[in-house]
């Protein structure tokens, strides 16, 4: 799926979608779980994961802009 635009459509339903969005909530919960708990030697892997939720979630962002960008531009070439 190259088309910039159909990407962000898909994207913007990721982000929208309720089990997406939950799915995201339970990882994070579960990240935050285990790091209350005593120090494990996985803790530095745990916060490296709980790092990369939000990066997941900007890059659907930008995939979702960068189609707002496209059809922005493909109208005003109308």
């Amino acid at each position: 799926m190259s088309d910039p635009v159909a990407r962000a459509q898909n994207a913007q339903r990721l982000l929208e979608d309720p089990l997406f969005q939950e799915a995201f909530k339970a990882i994070e919960d579960a990240i935050l779980n285990q790091l209350k708990g005593p120090a494990t030697p996985q803790d530095a892997e745990l916060l490296m994961a709980m790092r990369l939720v939000p990066k997941i979630k900007a890059w659907l962002i930008g995939v979702v802009e960068t189609g707002k960008v496209e059809l922005y531009e493909r109208e005003q070439k109308k």
